[in-house]
Formats: structure tokens, sequence, C-alpha cells
């Protein structure tokens, strides 16, 4: 082989691995990859972010800012994936953990696929992709047709009224909620349900109503007498 073929070649090598380092940076998903020593040789920018580090390759992978439960215990080492890859020398697909990544609390979805050198096991790649909005979604929909089952059951409106403000502070994470029914004799609206909170600060608020007319009362007859001293002779 000449040195222009060496040249094309190995130019055609540096775009071929300069594009797939563009593809694995604009992933939306973490792809890191692991050696057999358990240390982080690639992350992609998004492992990069969630590291809060330009790079990451060097790391322990025992440093990486995340734990992972099982059980609301962190997993045990062994039932790890990488551990579980290396162990059973296959592919993991969609194992889904809680996680606590820098003190916040996220569910993950890890695959997994084991590396080989000679045929020997050398490290896995992973891409780990963050799925809590869909752990929320999942939730939500659930707690939606588990409270709807409940209302076709209850034996009053009442019943009714009461589920609905339960599943609205827990599904619209709120602390005041309430349900009004409307009265058609008076053509009103009523309160059929309320929560807590909401029971709370409408006290609070005919408290403060009764004492701005308390108030504006004795401010009245202060006024009136004042008024009255003054046009005594």
């Amino acid at each position: 082989m000449d040195v222009t073929e060496r040249k094309r070649i190995g130019k055609q090598l540096r775009r071929e691995r300069d594009l797939t380092r563009r593809i694995l940076d604009t992933c939306p998903v973490t792809i890191l990859v692991i050696d057999a020593e358990r240390t982080i040789t690639f992350g992609n920018e998004r492992m990069n972010e969630v590291m809060g580090a330009e790079d990451i390759a060097g790391t322990p992978l025992s440093e990486v800012p995340w734990t992972i439960y099982e059980d609301g215990e962190p997993v045990p080492a062994g039932r790890r994936p990488f551990d579980m890859i290396r162990e059973r020398e296959e592919p993991i697909y969609d194992l889904q953990y809680p996680a606590r990544i820098n003190g916040r609390h996220r569910w993950l979805s890890i695959n997994g696929v084991p590396l080989y050198d000679d045929g020997e096991f050398d490290g896995a790649v992973f891409a780990v992709e963050d799925i809590t909005d869909r752990k929320r979604r999942e939730q939500a929909l659930s707690t939606v047709h588990e409270v709807t089952n409940r209302m076709m059951r209850a034996g009053s409106g009442e019943e009714v009224c009461e589920l609905a403000v339960a599943a609205a502070t827990e599904l619209l994470s709120v602390s005041r909620a309430a349900v009004y029914a409307f009265d058609s004799e008076t053509h009103a609206l009523r309160p059929a349900a309320r929560s807590p909170a909401a029971r709370s600060s409408s006290r609070l608020a005919r408290g403060s109503t009764t004492a701005r007319r308390s108030g504006r009362r004795s401010s009245t007859a202060r006024r009136g007498w004042s008024t009255a001293t003054r046009r005594r002779p």
C-alpha cells in the first residue's frame, strides 16, 4: 500500500469517527462505554451533562453520581447492570430502575451489550434513557382508572365529589381543591366537597371578611361620635 492510499484510508477513518461522534453527541439518551476494569472510557454529551464535566473518560464507574434502587434499597453488587452483563455475557434490554441522580429522583431505562477482545470480556456499552415523565404519565393513568372505578361503585353523589377532590389533589399536586354543585332552587353553586386545605382557606377568608366588616362599622361609629362631639354648642 503506497503513501497516497494510506492517507486516503486515514482520512476516511477520521471522517467516519467524527461522524459517529456527532451522532452520539446529538443522541438524547446517555451513551457510555465501560471497560472491564469498571472505568468509563467514553461518554457522549448527555453523559457529560449528567456528570457536570466536559469529559468523563477515565472516571471510575463508582464515582458516577447516581444510585439505582430495587425494592427501595440500592441495588447491591452482583445485581447491577454491568455485573449482569459480565456474568451472563449477553445483552440487557429496558431494565427499569428508580434512581437518584445528583440528588434528584428519576426513573431510568438501561440497555447494554457486552464488548469482547479476542474472545475475552472487554467491557460494555450502555444506553441509559430518562423515563421519569413516562412513569409519571403511567402513574397518572393508573390513578385515573382506579378513581373512575371507585366513582362507578360510589353509593352517593357526595362520595363521588369526595373522590374527585382526592384525585385532583394527587394528580395535579395541589393542596386546595374543591367540587361545587349547582343548586337548581337558588341558582347558585354550593361546595359539595373540599380538601382540608381548601376548607381551612375558606375559614380564614370568612374570618378576614368578618374582621373587615367589623372594622368598617367601628370606624363609622367613631366618625359619627366625633362629628356629634364637634357639633355640641
